[in-house]
């Protein structure tokens, strides 16, 4: 298990064990971890949240019609050649 594939599955499992159910894509050039957050969401289950999205390289949390969902994304490239930017923005 390559490095970014053991971050993904340590995010979901982190996700899981704060009460949120995850789904991973795959795409070319990193791995998403999706989780709906329900509503309302508890102050707790907000911090778990937060505090799990800051691990993954880029997070941001997409609202609308159909729901809130957080995401965070790990790059598949190795650390030393991967682009050093961690934070929020557009969903991948």
């Amino acid at each position: 298990m390559s490095l970014s594939e053991a971050r993904a599955d340590g995010i979901a499992a982190r996700f899981s064990a704060a009460g949120f159910t995850p789904r991973m894509r795959d795409h070319d050039d990193h791995t998403c971890i999706e989780t709906d957050i329900p509503y309302p969401v508890t102050a707790e289950a907000w911090g778990q949240l937060v505090t799990v999205l800051e691990t993954a390289d880029w997070f941001g949390f997409v609202s609308g019609g159909s729901g809130r969902i957080a995401w965070a994304a790990v790059s598949k490239e190795t650390p030393a050649t991967g682009i050093g930017v961690r934070g929020h923005g557009r969903h991948p």
